[in-house]
């Protein structure tokens, strides 16, 4: 499957994620799991399914965004020819590729067309939450920017272009890597990598990012 997470926001699903939380920390693994924490409490499902569903009627570069401290941005901040944004959940364990980015990041050191960002979907209520956050990019190892899609705009602009109509109403895609070009106009997924090991994973996303970024376009 094309797409690299699924993930369904039933109620249920959910409130078992937060019983997990009160019981584990967030960690990684090589598969996705339930998750260890989330933002999302199950009385809010509802809402995230509507939020992930609504209609973006602004340019992608004025969606808006938050850092871990609160700083309000947009992601047209953070332009360059290609922009490599991982949308991520805590609801996943699987959090590897976070340090995947990381490792991007330091293949591109010093390279200013080329920018990476990590932008996470759980609708933190608290400090609490946003530290549950803050503590998983730690973990990875991640220096790059780290933000929240605090409306779930760019959530619902991904899920707009990129959601096959069979999808049912109570779930949604949250890819792990897309290459945004053209201040942000055009969005593409590049293929899973096929590589069993991590640096070769790396490889492949970033031959993947090489084609784009020496388009002449």
């Amino acid at each position: 499957m094309r797409f690299t997470l699924l993930l369904c926001v039933l109620a249920s699903t959910l409130a078992q994620a937060q019983q997990s939380s009160m019981s584990s920390p967030a960690q990684s693994s090589s598969q996705p799991e339930e998750s260890s924490s989330s933002a999302a409490p199950a009385d809010s499902v509802p809402s995230v399914v509507k939020l992930a569903s609504q209609k973006v009627t602004i340019p992608a570069a004025r969606i808006p965004l938050t850092t871990l401290d609160g700083k309000e941005v947009h992601l047209g901040d953070f332009d360059a020819k290609v922009v490599v944004v991982s949308l991520w959940g805590t609801i996943s364990r699987d959090n590897s590729f976070l340090a995947q980015l990381e490792m991007l990041r330091q293949s591109y050191k010093g390279k200013k067309d080329v920018v990476i960002l990590a932008i996470n979907v759980d609708l933190p209520r608290n400090a609490d939450d946003v530290q549950v956050i803050r503590d998983v990019a730690k973990e990875m190892g991640a220096t790059y920017p780290m933000l929240i899609d605090k409306e779930l705009k760019l959530l619902a602009l991904v899920n707009e272009k990129l959601r096959p109509t069979e999808m049912e109403r109570n779930t949604f895609l949250i890819p792990r890597f897309l290459l945004f070009t053209q201040k942000f106009e055009k969005m593409e997924q590049p293929p899973m990598p096929t590589a069993e090991d991590e640096a070769g994973q790396v490889k492949e996303l970033r031959n993947e990012i090489e084609k784009v970024r020496l388009r002449k376009k």
